[in-house]
């Protein structure tokens, strides 16, 4: 086998091999939502708490995470 296809497939095997991802976890999801809250309108700042029924964006920031 040569080389260059030696070097091919190595390089193909460590692209196949799953890392981990780099997510930011519960506290950069509620620094997100702490940036995002007063950028909303008011309008939508009160259709947003209907929807989380009184909770904080910051609180379920991270739900689909969990």
């Amino acid at each position: 086998m040569s080389w260059t296809r030696l070097l091919a497939l190595s390089m193909l095997a460590v692209l196949c091999v799953p890392l981990p991802a780099l997510a930011w976890g519960a506290d950069g999801h509620a620094i997100v939502a702490d940036i995002a809250e007063p950028h909303l309108t008011p309008a939508a700042l009160r259709r947003v708490t209907e929807i989380l029924r009184g909770e904080r964006m910051r609180d379920v920031a991270s739900y689909a995470d969990q």
